[in-house]
């Protein structure tokens, strides 16, 4: 099997005040790029979404090494890992014009049941996608433990932070940590993140955080966890 890979042209939506690739934005193109690739593989929504299976995030690991900007034109690369059991592991590469790559990352994907919610099992329902063996593997998430914080808040979710999934997008929680920290434009050099249960519309999360000079955790809790993650600078 070989990559997946598109052009893109950084666009004034992708960007933040700065000129930068929001964390948001950056997730959005490399979901986008999960689900392109996984039609072209065989598994349209009329595989998964028609049927009441949802592809979800449960753990994310990135590494930048240069944040793309406004108008920069970038390779978008993703391929799929070997399946484990339930969980889909996936590869990601943003790569500039001189071929550089300014990003990196793996994440971890499942399918849920729409109705129970619960995670289904894959090989039931003929979902299997074919593993990719390329040079560029980095290692997968990692779960990590909590930590103390500094800082609280509340939140709900709102109506456009919802996706056809029912539940908050997992990009949009990056919106949100980015808008408690005392100083958003600082560019991060790895992320590593969680998702431990999805936050709904209208339902309150508290937001815990601690800011340091080179590095970021921060958290979502209603009446469980719901999203942790620490960003190193």
């Amino acid at each position: 099997m070989s990559i997946w890979q598109k052009e893109y042209r950084i666009k004034t939506k992708d960007v933040d005040m700065f000129r930068k690739l929001k964390l948001s934005a950056l997730l959005e193109l490399l979901q986008e790029a999960s689900i392109a690739h996984t039609e072209e593989l065989g598994f349209p929504r009329q595989s998964t979404l028609d049927k009441g299976y949802l592809w979800v995030i449960l753990q994310m690991y990135f590494h930048i090494f240069k944040m793309p900007e406004y108008d920069d034109a970038v390779m978008i690369e993703s391929w799929p890992g070997k399946m484990q059991h339930m969980l889909f592991p996936r590869f990601y590469r943003i790569v500039n014009e001189k071929k550089e790559v300014m990003a990196e990352g793996s994440m971890m994907w499942t399918l849920v049941d729409a109705k129970d919610r619960k995670v289904a099992f894959p090989e039931k329902h003929g979902v299997i996608i074919p593993e990719t063996q390329t040079e560029y593997d980095i290692p997968l998430p990692r779960l990590f433990k909590k930590e103390e914080t500094e800082h609280e808040d509340d939140f709900i979710v709102p109506y456009s932070f919802c996706d056809l999934n029912g539940h908050m997008n997992n990009t949009r929680y990056f919106d949100i940590l980015m808008d408690h920290l005392e100083k958003p434009e600082k560019i991060c050099s790895e992320i590593h993140a969680v998702y431990s249960s999805e936050a709904v519309y209208q339902q309150k999360i508290t937001l815990s955080w601690v800011e340091e000079q080179d590095r970021v955790y921060f958290q979502m809790q209603k009446d469980k966890p719901c999203f942790k993650v620490k960003m190193l600078y």
